[in-house]
């Protein structure tokens, strides 16, 4: 299966389960698209670091 379709095959099962688990829980499902915003401008400094080590090793990489 190729990678996209592999993506969106488990974006729908991921929301399947999410609102499958609201309606046993009567709760409802969060808001996706805010949580990873937020998780985007918010980085913590872990995947700051991470970022930085493969960057710096793509671009050594690249020089060598």
């Amino acid at each position: 299966m190729p990678k996209e379709r592999w993506a969106a095959t488990f974006r729908s099962a991921a929301q399947l389960i999410l609102h499958e688990l609201a309606a046993v829980y009567s709760y409802p499902p969060p808001d996706l698209e805010a949580f990873l915003t937020q998780e985007a401008l918010n980085q913590p400094p872990s995947r700051q670091t991470l970022i930085g080590e493969v960057s710096d090793a793509l671009s050594g990489g690249l020089s060598a």
